[in-house]
Formats: structure tokens, C-alpha cells, sequence
């Protein structure tokens, strides 16, 4: 992977919640926007939005694991409510993370 794209990603794994400026990461990396965005998909095979997405999933499905609360998992990858996590984890795995064996004390914002 190209350094450059290898990077963000990397930035990206470290702050799921919090992505990276794409504007401002290219222009640090003295590139343009589009040309980084088109190295990240030639290197990684998806989308920067894809990817922080997979990378989201992967947490919040660590998170949801160690039994952390619905909106704590919502807001540690990245999303302001929990029925916005739940829209995503949805189109992401099919079915809510109850489906999953997933239980909760608590009802979606």
C-alpha cells in the first residue's frame, strides 16, 4: 500500500469516531484530494468511507462483545445516535445486533 494511503488508514483504525480531513490529509501529503482518494482504493480495494465503516463494524462488534452499553458503542465508532449506529450496523451485517445475541438494558434514542 502506498505510504501515503497506508497512513491514513492507519489514522483512521486509531480514530474510527474521529476520521481524518480528507482535504487536509491530502493537502499535508502534498496531493490532491481526488489522487489520494484514488491510490487509497487502488491500494486497499474500497472506498475510504468503506473502509471506515469496516473498521467501525469491527469495533463496535468488540465493543458490543464486552457487553458496553448501545450508546457507548454508538459513540465511541463515530456516530451521534444510537438508531443511526443501528441503521448502519444493519446494512453492514443484515440484522440488529440483538439478532446476534446481542441483549440491552436500553432502547434506541
Amino acid at each position: 500500500m502506498n505510504a501515503t494511503a497506508r497512513e491514513l488508514a492507519i489514522a483512521i483504525e486509531r480514530q474510527p469516531a474521529s476520521p481524518p480531513s480528507l482535504t487536509q490529509w491530502a493537502a499535508d501529503s502534498g496531493t490532491s484530494t481526488r489522487t489520494l482518494l484514488r491510490r487509497f482504493r487502488a491500494e486497499s480495494g474500497c472506498t475510504v468511507a468503506q473502509y471506515t465503516l469496516r473498521v467501525r463494524m469491527r469495533l463496535a462488534l468488540k465493543l458490543l462483545d464486552q457487553n458496553v452499553s448501545l450508546t457507548d458503542v454508538a459513540l465511541q465508532c463515530g456516530y451521534r445516535s444510537t438508531t443511526s449506529f443501528l441503521a448502519a450496523f444493519r446494512r453492514t451485517f443484515g440484522a440488529p445486533p440483538a439478532a446476534y445475541g446481542y441483549a440491552f438494558d436500553e432502547q434506541p434514542e
